[in-house]
């Protein structure tokens, strides 16, 4: 008998362990598979990523001279050039010969204007004329004072009846055609110091005159000078050439220009849309990276667009602010053309405490919140998020090490118990 119920105390506890392993299994895979991540203390980093081009920030654009021959050059397309460097050289025979006709004239001018300072022969001539005149004007004035006296001298012996009326006239005729002289005299001196005095004049007016044509034509010879260095045509900039229409032999075309853009200075340019470019100002540091290489150049915005416009090639209707980025590390392998992307950091936060975005979910009245592991049980807890970078995201109000679910299923509620995925 007391085998008996030893027997069946044996199968009862057998059942009983056999219920509670069935138990706990069945309460395991009811249990929600999930996955954790511990939060820590971190940077995160804001930036906008946006696709543009590499452009030159500055060029040199020579205007070549048309119609002239091409002597000799000393470049091509895709040359790399240095500041000073001689590009080409073009015929100066014209501007030579030009140049030889001007300093003869030069040379004319100079003597012509020597000439006027220092005096001519009409010059003399004029002058001893007019001295002459007045000599003579002198000589007839004082002939007639003279004739005048004798003839008050005769008056008076006349009235006395000392001389004769016939005498008396021959004095009187005589100072009468003493002043029809000294009119005449005038006259003559009055012409004479006219013609000297115009010449004098004119030969002032024609001192300027020269000299004005003087300093024209050097400006002349300056200018044909100045065609004729610039004939050998120099590069002012570091750079490469990306055009050059010029063959040695031939002739220039009108509207030919040589371009060469600066090596040393290159920007990045973007189209930023509408809610990127709010966030974007001048001086925010970037990462550019240019498709096909692996080197990483540095960058400052130095320029966001004043207007938004639809870029008609995107096919997008969303209005684009065009972004300019200097690149302050370039070298010698970035090429104006090349396309990449830009990072442009918005905002950056030290010290910060993160999680992955995928442990965040919103409620129905925009508050943030989380789920966190304790004891294979789920607690749910609101957060404040501060920074993300789109895959970090700064919170507060959960400790350092805290396991937070990632990606909790829809059907996650507080208190669900859970099981960690393998």
């Amino acid at each position: 008998m007391k085998k008996n119920i030893k027997t069946v105390i044996i199968i009862v506890t057998v059942i009983i362990v056999f219920l509670f392993v069935y138990f706990m299994l069945s309460k395991d895979d009811e249990a929600i598979e999930v996955s954790t991540m511990k939060t820590y203390y971190g940077s995160v980093t804001k930036s906008i990523e946006l696709s543009g081009v590499i452009k030159s920030a500055d060029y040199e654009e020579i205007t070549i001279p048309s119609e002239l021959k091409v002597l000799k050059t000393y470049v091509e397309e895709n040359s790399t050039v240095e500041k000073g460097q001689l590009l080409a050289e073009l015929d100066s025979t014209d501007l030579l010969i030009e140049l030889k006709k001007s300093e003869i004239n030069l040379e004319k001018l100079y003597s012509d204007l020597d000439e006027s300072k220092n005096g001519d022969s009409q010059v003399s001539i004029l002058k001893n004329k007019l001295l002459k005149s007045q000599e003579a004007y002198n000589n007839v004035k004082s002939d007639l004072e003279t004739s005048y006296e004798d003839l008050k001298k005769i008056s008076v012996l006349y009235d006395e009846n000392a001389i004769s009326k016939l005498e008396y006239d021959r004095y009187d005729s005589a100072a009468k055609d003493l002043e029809s002289k000294l009119n005449i005299a005038n006259l003559d001196y009055s012409d004479a110091e006219a013609n000297y005095n115009d010449y004098i004049k004119s030969l002032q007016i024609d001192t300027i005159n020269t000299g004005r044509d003087i300093n024209t034509l050097k400006l002349d010879i300056e200018n044909i000078n100045n065609k004729i260095e610039n004939n050998k045509i120099y590069a002012s900039v570091n750079g490469v050439v990306t055009e050059f229409p010029l063959n040695e032999g031939r002739k220039t075309s009108a509207g030919s220009k040589i371009i060469i853009y600066d090596t040393n200075s290159y920007e990045f340019t973007a189209k930023a849309p509408q809610e990127d470019a709010v966030l974007i100002r001048e001086g925010q540091k970037s990462m550019v990276y240019l498709n096909g290489m692996s080197s990483v150049y540095e960058g400052e915005v130095i320029n966001v667009g004043k207007t938004a416009e639809i870029d008609k090639d995107s096919g997008s209707k969303t209005p684009k602010v065009e972004i300019t980025i200097k690149i302050t590390n370039s070298d010698n392998f970035i090429k104006s053309g090349y396309e990449g992307k830009a990072n442009i950091i918005i905002d950056i936060s030290d010290n910060s405490l993160l999680l992955k975005n995928e442990s965040l979910k919103r409620d129905v009245d925009g508050k943030m919140y989380l789920f966190v592991l304790k004891n294979n049980t789920v607690e749910k807890k609101y957060v404040v998020t501060g920074l993300s970078d789109g895959y970090l995201t700064e919170v507060s109000g959960i400790p350092e090490g805290e396991k937070v679910i990632l990606n909790p299923p829809e059907e996650l509620i507080d208190g669900d118990s859970v099981k960690l995925k393998n």
